[in-house]
């Protein structure tokens, strides 16, 4: 994941530059998007294709490198329709409610048909801030 949304850049300024003391996320959850995603969301794959965002868990950054990957894989099974994917998303919750943190294309496209599955191992999502 490449970019940072509209939310999570304000909440780093306020943690770099003392404005504020944000929280981390209690939890992270990641959204399939088949558009490009965008610093302010949209594009998220809805649950009327049989997809939701899944929990997901981050090791501790590397250093220096600056990167942190996913702990455990993750499975989308059984699409109900037909998509494509082209990015992710990592929300703080898994509802409507919650905000989106990063955002990022994937370097390779995926096409789903109905009833097929998504698989991401472990160490699949690396996170790099630059």
């Amino acid at each position: 994941m490449a970019a940072i949304s509209a939310f999570a850049q304000k909440k780093l300024l306020d943690f770099v530059c003392g404005g504020a003391a944000p929280s981390p996320p209690a939890a992270q959850f990641v959204g399939l998007a088949w558009g490009t995603p965008t610093p302010t969301g949209g594009s998220e794959i809805s649950s009327t294709f049989g997809i939701s965002r899944m929990s997901i868990g981050f090791g501790a950054a590397a250093s220096p490198a600056g990167s942190a990957s996913n702990t455990a894989p993750m499975t989308w099974a059984s699409v109900l329709s037909a998509c494509s994917i082209l990015g992710l998303q990592l929300w703080d919750g898994s509802d409507i409610n919650a905000s989106m943190w990063l955002h990022a294309t994937l370097q390779t496209a995926r096409t789903l048909g109905i009833g097929d599955s998504l698989y991401i191992p472990a160490g699949g999502i690396t996170v790099t801030l630059s």
